[in-house]
């Protein structure tokens, strides 16, 4: 296991695996910008194809950060959907929680 932040750590823990990785699972800090640094971070290091799984996707600044990255052409992101639906609301707060999604990382050819 490593302990740093994230996309930082990446490198050390692609060349600890030896290769890039086909899968990752995103749970990062749940702000727009930090889901769009964790993808854009985590790009370089994924074979091709690969599989990213964002967790509470249903929260709105991870929905945005999500859209950003997808509209970013040149990151070869395909949505695949949710594949949990399951959301909560705070009630405290009115963020909403739960809900994983799926992209899938493929460099066209």
């Amino acid at each position: 296991m490593f302990q740093a932040s994230s996309p930082e750590i990446l490198p050390e823990a692609s060349r600890a695996v030896g290769g890039k990785f086909d899968f990752t699972l995103i749970d990062g800090d749940h702000t727009t910008e930090g889901v769009v640094r964790d993808i854009a971070g985590v790009l370089p290091h994924l074979e091709s194809p690969a599989y990213l799984l964002l967790h509470d996707a249903h929260n709105q600044e991870v929905s945005e950060g999500i859209r950003t990255a997808l509209g970013d052409a040149g990151n070869c992101l395909t949505d695949c959907g949710l594949i949990s639906t399951e959301k909560t609301a705070d009630a405290s707060t009115g963020a909403d929680w739960g809900g994983l999604r799926l992209l899938r990382f493929s460099v066209k050819e």
